[in-house]
């Protein structure tokens, strides 16, 4: 993403994470024009068939405070889905190969 010049950002969601401060971060991204956030997380702790994912957010709904997750494999069968806050940070907070899941705060056009 750098090479293509995009900012990004990684978090990793730990065990001691500020969940409302990184969802915060997610909201303001989303609510940003040119700007995009990845998450990583682990499919079967959402009921999802699968292991670990990556994929798009498309948007957030703040009454339900939910976020829009855009799947882009197609061989699940989810092309989105909307998912509550904690259950994505809950999610995302599983083992990856080295440390935790996380997510990916890209930003386009605007140097790092």
């Amino acid at each position: 993403l750098l090479k293509h010049g995009l900012d990004s950002q990684i978090r990793v969601v730990g065990e001691g994470a500020e969940e409302k401060k990184l969802e915060a971060e997610i909201v303001a991204n989303l609510a940003t024009a040119n700007d995009y956030v990845l998450v990583n997380y682990q499919r079967d702790a959402l009921g999802q068939k699968g292991r670990g994912h990556i994929s798009p957010v498309g948007a957030y709904d703040e009454p339900s405070d939910s976020f829009l997750i855009l799947d882009v494999n197609p061989n699940h069968g989810n092309t989105w889905v909307w998912v509550p806050a904690h259950a994505l940070f809950s999610a995302m907070r599983t083992k990856d190969t080295v440390e935790n899941r996380g997510f990916l705060l890209v930003r386009e056009g605007r140097p790092h």
